[in-house]
């Protein structure tokens, strides 16, 4: 009789517990599961435990069948392998008192279709969501995000089926490394609101074929869009003034780019094996073009480089190989090394070249391979600096003008707007040189290879 009693009491509290059960999982956290509903909730104040996947398992972790958490207001961080692999949780309810995400809290979570990342969400760690199969659509909201995952481990890494991901409307910034390697991911919007996406927050997407850049945005940071190898057009703002180093590198099939006059400067690699790209204008005010640029794209067929241009870089344009026009507007040959245009035919590429200094850039390293150069450009003067050492004084000038710096005779150049030269002789030093013959404007003085704007004001 007494044997049957304690089996009945055994058999009682089973059923009572497996109903029913709780626990801490914080300093001022609990947590409650209910097994009829398949639900743990987590109440209280403060930050969850950290737990582990091979001794600090979470309490819950023997709940096969859990398939709904709710965490109440007050809690302020999921751990660390919070729900590793519960595999049947199909709904979490994150709320705006969660301001951190930690490594792995998600992660295989093979049922979990969509995920809202609420407003006061700060950081997210590494596999976060990791694996998550069968996520489809991340609503994200964090306004104050600045760390998601890093680049050997994101966020959301091996979610095969991730598809769409939506910006909220109040958030301004995209972490770094945001949604770094979605593989799948075919559609993302982002709001007007957003001033700032990080570097990596959008490489290896590899299913993604257009973004639209809001205006706002003020850069394009290191490798964001490197990799996306279906991405077909990109659209730049002019509130953007700089381009990272391989901010569009490998973008296959990316055909077309503008650079809005807002760019000063574009990093280096930012366009490398795009191979698909056919034409590139590098607007005025950038003053260098870095090594290996545009290197590897095979389909370009012209460039435009400004006079603001003063340097090329390492192999800035290697293996262009179906370049047939460079259109340069500098008076004075940008510097360039002789490996700048390595792989480009320079017997069948033409070099257009401003009117009048075709011999310079005839002599000058790199430039002098190309076999046709053709004075057919207007000289564009608004960006030539004048040169430390030699000057012109007084300037503006009325009738005659002097060049200040030298030491013996040499030959100037002075050109019109047009690029058109107007005045050709050699000079000595201290001598008077007339212009009263010369209409008030803006011209260039060219002077032992360098350049030097002159005003004439009468």
């Amino acid at each position: 009789m007494k044997k049957n009693l304690f089996l009945i009491a055994l058999l009682v509290l089973s059923v009572t517990s497996s109903f029913s059960q709780s626990g801490k999982c914080g300093n001022e956290l609990t947590w409650t599961y209910n097994s009829s509903t398949k639900t743990l909730t987590i109440t209280g104040v403060g930050a969850m435990s950290n737990y582990d996947n091979v001794i600090s398992l979470a309490p819950w972790r023997s709940f096969y069948d859990l398939q709904t958490v709710i965490i109440e207001t007050g809690v302020t961080s999921i751990g660390e392998y919070a729900f590793f692999k519960c595999s049947n949780l199909t709904s979490i309810s994150i709320p705006a008192s969660v301001t951190s995400i930690e490594e792995a809290a998600f992660a295989s979570c093979a049922n979990l279709t969509s995920i809202t990342i609420p407003e006061g969400v700060t950081s997210i760690g590494p596999a976060a969501f990791g694996s998550c199969v069968g996520l489809t659509t991340v609503n994200f909201n964090a306004t104050k995000c600045t760390m998601m995952g890093s680049f050997s481990i994101p966020v959301f890494g091996n979610c095969e089926n991730l598809r769409t991901v939506n910006i909220g409307s109040n958030v301004t910034v995209i972490p770094s490394c945001a949604f770094l390697a979605c593989l799948n991911l075919t559609s993302v919007t982002i709001p007007g609101g957003v001033t700032n996406i990080g570097s990596y927050a959008f490489a290896l997407c590899i299913a993604l074929t257009s973004v639209t850049i809001p205006d706002g945005v003020a850069s394009i940071e290191n490798y964001t869009f490197a990799g996306c190898n279906v991405l077909t057009s990109v659209t730049i703002p002019s509130s953007v003034t700089s381009i990272g180093m391989g901010a569009f590198e490998s973008c296959s099939a990316l055909t077309s780019v503008t650079i809005p006059e807002s760019v000063k400067s574009i990093g280096a690699y930012a366009f490398v094996i795009c191979g698909a790209l056919t034409s590139v204008t590098i607007p005025d005010g950038v003053a260098s073009i870095e090594g290996f640029t545009f290197a590897g794209c095979g389909a370009l067929t012209s460039i435009t480089i400004p006079s603001s241009v003063t340097s090329i870089g390492m192999g800035a344009f290697e293996y262009c190989s179906a370049l047939k026009n460079i259109y340069a507007y500098r008076i004075s040959p940008p510097s360039a090394v002789n490996n700048s245009f390595y792989g480009v035919d320079k017997s069948s590429c033409t070099l257009h070249v401003p009117i009048g200094s075709k011999q310079q850039y005839a002599m000058a390293t790199a430039w002098q391979d190309f076999l046709s150069i053709q004075e057919s450009l207007s000289a564009r003067i608004e960006t030539i600096e004048a040169n430390p050492f030699l000057r012109i004084y007084p300037n503006p000038v009325s009738e005659n003008f002097y060049i200040g710096g030298i030491s013996q005779s040499m030959q100037i150049t002075v050109l019109d707007v047009n690029g058109k030269i107007v005045l050709k002789r050699t000079v000595v030093p201290g001598e008077a040189i007339s212009v009263q013959h010369l209409p008030k404007g803006i011209y260039v003085v060219q002077a032992e290879g360098k350049t030097m704007k002159m005003i004439i004001n009468r």
